[in-house]
């Protein structure tokens, strides 16, 4: 599910010290939305725990719906530049992993990223100090599916 890359990634947001802000977001969220694959919406569920140090920020968790449940194991790498390098590893599928890189904005964040044909990308949006909204799209020719979701601090 494309949509777990960015629930993790919702973690992130807001201003320059973006090494200050991804450390003081280290704790546990929970989230809920909707994802939309093929005109069918399903509602979606996840609970994520965050560890951060200055260089490196990871993201570990659960993302449940009706039809499905997966984990989530993502690692973002602060880059020497002030980009962002976001990498998911998939524990259940062959595919080569996702990779995407961005910037963080002074409220919100913008990641985008191909594997093979598709396209995906994220935009966050720092609602207050404990709220994020998320909005993920994921394409191919013939294919998309979108996840949206707000998640809390715990």
């Amino acid at each position: 599910m494309r949509c777990l890359l960015a629930i993790g990634l919702t973690l992130m947001a807001h201003g320059a010290m973006a090494q200050d802000v991804l450390t003081d977001l280290a704790g546990s969220w929970a989230g809920s939305g909707t994802f939309l694959d093929r005109n069918i919406e399903e509602g979606i569920r996840c609970r994520i725990s965050v560890t951060s140090d200055e260089s490196t920020t990871n993201i570990a968790g659960v993302c449940a719906s009706a039809r499905r449940n997966e984990n989530v194991n993502l690692r973002i790498i602060r880059n020497d530049d002030g980009t962002l390098t976001a990498r998911q590893e998939n524990d259940n599928s062959l595919r080569r992993a996702l990779v995407l890189d961005g910037v963080l904005g002074q409220d919100s964040i913008a990641l985008s990223g191909r594997r093979g044909a598709e396209e995906t990308r994220l935009t966050l949006q720092l609602i207050d100090p404990d709220t994020l909204a998320m909005t993920s799209v994921t394409s191919s020719a013939s294919r998309t599916q979108s996840t949206t979701l707000q998640f809390v601090r715990r």
